[in-house]
């Protein structure tokens, strides 16, 4: 479900942001977001999320897209895309009794982990454990070369009587 209209247009809002305001080396986090919320306002915030979690076309697969996710996300975003996913999680319980849920981490970073732990934890617990008899699979595309640290934090956030679940299912292909 990429739309290379849509991700050009990302990328041209990305691009006119930073050459009106200086990339900082240091301190980026709130400039990070200050970008993402110039991207939310001109694109829209149903379009990016239908971009970042969706099912690939005619399959029980949910994907969640981190690349499309990183450039407009914030704290605010949190409840709209979260209540979205939950309704996608729904719609796949009716119609598929199961769901594969593959998330895409390319160009996931550690400081992109860290910015969005908050959000990550926010959504987790509201989608607390109510669909875990759903996710068949959760595979882990472009897993970079951290992602054993990304598990171990997951781990934390979600508590391990729900993590012991969720590895029992998790799948993760390194990036090549």
């Amino acid at each position: 479900m990429t739309d290379p209209n849509i991700d050009n247009k990302i990328q041209s809002i990305q691009d006119r942001y930073y050459q009106e305001n200086t990339k900082n080396r240091f301190f980026k986090k709130s400039q990070k977001m200050d970008c993402a919320n110039k991207v939310l306002n001109e694109v829209g915030m149903n379009e990016l999320i239908e971009r970042t979690v969706y099912y690939k076309e005619g399959t029980n697969m949910l994907v969640l897209n981190y690349p499309v996710f990183k450039t407009f996300a914030t704290d605010d975003v949190c409840g709209p895309l979260t209540d979205y996913f939950i309704e996608l999680l729904k719609y796949g319980k009716k119609y598929y009794n199961s769901i594969d849920l593959r998330i895409d981490f390319d160009t996931l970073t550690i400081t992109g982990f860290e910015r969005y732990k908050n959000f990550i934890k926010m959504s987790m617990s509201k989608i607390s454990n109510k669909y875990d008899d759903v996710i068949k699979t959760c595979t882990i595309v472009n897993a970079p070369s951290f992602t054993g640290q990304i598990i171990s934090l997951f781990a934390s956030i979600i508590g391990p009587t729900e993590f012991t679940d969720l590895q029992t299912k998790l799948y993760v292909i390194s990036k090549k």
